[in-house]
């Protein structure tokens, strides 16, 4: 089990990761990428729909994959693959969905700044109290 301390660091590199995957993406995606990022994010929304965890989570994944990869990056999507998931509590509760539908829509617009921005609000680094 991982502690509180390396579960903070994961998210600090994944959200660089990903808000800079998400500014690349905007800039580079192709229609191909436009099309893999709607079907994950529509798998995505299924998957919460149906209430299973283990759907969700790789669903989410997918989604966040198919983003890491319209950057056109390989060495990013190396980095970002060997980080790991994002971790999530044994239940989907409607007051936890993140909805990335505008993270999408940020990337398909091409607004870098959007997309950064849109990346980076869900996963703000934990407040230091």
């Amino acid at each position: 089990k991982i502690g509180a301390v390396e579960v903070a660091h994961t998210v600090e590199v994944r959200r660089a990761f990903e808000v800079e995957a998400a500014r690349l993406a905007a800039l580079r995606r192709t229609a191909d990428d436009l099309a893999a990022l709607d079907a994950a994010l529509a798998d995505r929304e299924a998957a919460w729909r149906s209430g299973r965890l283990d759907a969700f989570v790789a669903t989410d994944a997918v989604l966040h994959m198919a983003i890491v990869a319209a950057a056109h990056n390989p060495m990013l999507a190396d980095l970002y693959a060997s980080v790991g998931a994002a971790g999530f509590g044994p239940d989907l509760l409607p007051e936890e969905h993140v909805d990335h539908g505008r993270l999408v829509a940020a990337i398909r617009a091409g607004d870098p700044d959007r997309a950064a921005r849109e990346a980076g609000r869900f996963l703000e680094p934990p407040s230091r109290a």
